[in-house]
């Protein structure tokens, strides 16, 4: 200990030759939470959070930059200790983003490269600007930059044609971009399932934001799953099966809900995990993603990627990085236009009104009327095909009354075999009454209610009824 006193004490006297001039012109401030960050100028405004390695890192190199000498960590230590007491308790609150930022009528998207730059959308369009004094982004690693937009109308349509999407999952994939580049809005969990489920979904992602991890395991822990999500602004998860904690961690992070934990070596002190992230749920086959989930999840299913014209990966890859600079281009000319939020009467009630609200007022200028409501409904009932079935034969006959038998037998008669040998269809009555009764709440959106009614008297048989309220 009593041996690198002289070098520890030597930093920091006022005659002292070697000062570090560079950290007493260090901004630190607290984000939101309560964690201490700095805010450090080089070529350009950089925010770094004080006890994280990055910062570490910088030091070192701003003091060899300086005295062109190594400094010792236990002066690092020092440092990091006593700017972590300045923001704690002279530094100002801040708000903290990754990738996207919205302050007052002003909407930030960060493109990552290296001079720092931001495009800023508003109400009469886009441009790139430095960051204002107000917006603070953050860079987690594997953070790769986006592109910068170019103008081709043509982009979504080849896009739609390079990764073989039908009309209505091309508006429920632009919808959802739109809502992941709105940060504190509603935005739904997006699922997308398939043999090429992960090469859609990273296309997907890639748009907006780029990352050099691919798909991530959901993980252990809804700590691992928080953790994995903060790395990024948009989070994709590849998903074997719901588990009761994977579903309300899932949950959790769509509605914002703090989880917090012990820190490690105290008593009461605790380390908070929030934020909202879009999600993208990847999957291989379609499946019941569980009842706590349904309400807030869009389902697209990826198509087939083969065939005797079909592309090298190679080639898949290097098309979509051409395309992605001109449909960000499109993304944020249709950012821009919701702005001015004007409050449509969703066509189908449900807790992603909002979504439908969006979706609404895209619709004027970019697509015909009425084509956002089929293509949400579509997607809402994907990956169940016996739910569209139920919804269509609803619809059909306004109203239906009959056994639990009855009602497979009417789906049966037109459904297709494929739909019929799906893991989601009912193979025998009895799965079909449990069925129906967990679908009660995603069908009512659709304006189809389901109801039950028993026989007075002996047998007492079960009855179904199901009408359409719309």
């Amino acid at each position: 200990m009593q041996d690198r006193l002289p070098h520890h004490n030597h930093l920091w006297p006022q005659d002292s030759s070697e000062p570090l001039e560079f950290i007493k012109n260090i901004t630190v401030f607290l984000d939101e939470s309560g964690r201490a960050f700095a805010e450090v100028s080089d070529e350009a405004r950089t925010m770094l959070a004080i006890e994280s390695a990055g910062f570490r890192k910088w030091l070192s190199f701003k003091y060899h930059r300086c005295n062109r000498k190594n400094i010792s960590k236990w002066d690092v230590d020092d440092i990091i200790a006593t700017l972590a007491g300045r923001a704690a308790h002279e530094g100002a609150k801040r708000s903290i983003s990754c990738r996207v930022a919205a302050t007052g009528d002003r909407l930030y998207l960060d493109l990552g490269d290296s001079s720092r730059r931001v495009v800023e959308i508003t109400a009469k369009g886009h441009v790139i600007v430095d960051p204002p004094v107000d917006v603070c982004f953050i860079r987690p690693k594997g953070l790769l930059p986006l592109p910068t937009p170019v103008v081709d109308e043509t982009a979504i349509k080849r896009f739609q044609e390079l990764l073989r999407l039908s009309d209505d999952q091309m508006t429920i994939v632009l919808a959802w971009l739109v809502a992941s580049l709105r940060p504190g809005d509603e935005c739904p969990i997006l699922h997308v399932f398939g043999t090429n489920s992960d090469a859609l979904a990273l296309a997907i992602r890639n748009l907006v934001d780029p990352h050099s991890s691919g798909i991530r395991s959901c993980g252990r822990t809804e700590q691992d799953l928080r953790i994995a999500a903060s790395q990024g602004w948009c989070h994709v998860v590849q998903i074997n099966r719901i588990v009761g904690w994977l579903s309300d961690s899932i949950r959790n992070i769509y509605f914002d809900t703090t989880l917090g934990m012990k820190q490690l070596y105290t008593n009461d002190e605790e380390v908070l995990f929030g934020g909202r992230h879009p999600m993208i749920l990847v999957s291989d086959f379609g499946r019941h993603l569980g009842d706590a989930l349904v309400p807030y999840v869009v389902t697209i299913e990826a198509p087939e990627l083969g065939g005797p014209s079909s592309k090298s990966v190679q080639q898949l890859r290097k098309e979509l990085d051409t395309l992605r600079p001109r449909i960000l281009e499109m993304l944020l000319t249709m950012l821009s236009a919701t702005i001015e939020w004007r409050d449509y009467r969703p066509a189908c009630a449900g807790p992603l009104m909002e979504f439908q609200n969006l979706g609404a007022q895209l619709e004027v200028g970019h697509w015909p009327n009425g084509s956002f409501i089929q293509a949400y409904a579509a997607s809402r009932l994907a990956g169940d095909p016996f739910a569209r079935r139920l919804v269509q034969f609803t619809l059909r006959t306004k109203h239906w009354f009959g056994t639990a038998t009855e009602l497979l037998y009417a789906l049966e008669r037109f459904a297709t075999s494929q739909e019929q040998d799906s893991a989601t269809w009912p193979q025998n009555p009895t799965v079909v009454g449990k069925k129906v009764r967990e679908l009660g709440s995603l069908v009512a959106e659709f304006g189809v209610t389901i109801g039950a009614w028993r026989e007075p008297g002996g047998a007492r048989e079960r009855k179904i009824v199901l009408k359409a309220t719309s």
